[in-house]
């Protein structure tokens, strides 16, 4: 008998990227499994990927440049909602620096935390802006002491390296591909390709 599990996937928002897609993805495949879902986003108010039908989906709606930086008290008072409408979620599968830093601030048990990453260049990106590097930084410092998973040995390693995370867990899973999508895909009919050499 497979055990049921609520399970609620936050991110930064649905706005591109791949995590985003990532995590609809997988979000798509928990709900196939039998499990429910719902995926949370902390920011936007729209998703620039196809929503899975069967997943629900939710857009926190911030009021004001403090609650869009800082969205953990509103991301309490939306949870508590949540779970009185929809029951305790059995596990929760943070991502991305904002939502990581205000999942770590509120400090739900059974959550995942996902690093999609390289903690090195996501602060080498931001040098030149100071407050959005702080941000980071203190977003990857809140990972410590919590359950992490690497999208790959790469990221996983970077996490060992540094000097800012010591998680309490750190395993490896690498994002989810929809083989039989990409192969149908792969052998379309193209039209309208150059004849003459082209880059891809």
């Amino acid at each position: 008998m497979v055990l049921v599990m609520n399970i609620l996937i936050a991110i930064d928002s649905l706005s591109g990227g791949g995590a985003e897609k990532v995590m609809l993805t997988l979000a798509s495949e928990f709900v196939q499994l039998g499990h429910q879902c719902h995926v949370l986003a902390l920011g936007g108010t729209s998703s620039d990927h196809e929503l899975p039908p069967s997943v629900n989906v939710h857009f926190l709606q911030s009021k004001g440049s403090y609650q869009q930086t800082f969205p953990a008290s509103l991301l309490k008072n939306y949870l508590n909602a949540m779970v009185s409408e929809y029951g305790t979620f059995d596990l929760h599968i943070s991502n991305l620096e904002k939502t990581n830093l205000a999942f770590a601030s509120i400090g739900l048990p059974r959550t995942l935390y996902v690093v999609h990453n390289s903690v090195k260049h996501t602060l080498n990106i931001r040098w030149k802006q100071p407050v959005k590097w702080w941000l980071i930084r203190r977003s990857l410092k809140a990972l410590s002491g919590k359950d992490l998973i690497a999208v790959s040995n790469g990221v996983a390693d970077g996490i060992r390296s540094s000097a800012l995370i010591t998680p309490r867990s750190l395993r490896v899973i690498h994002n989810p591909l929809d083989r039989s999508a990409i192969s149908r895909l792969a052998n379309m009919d193209a039209e309208d390709l150059p004849e003459e050499d082209y880059f891809v």
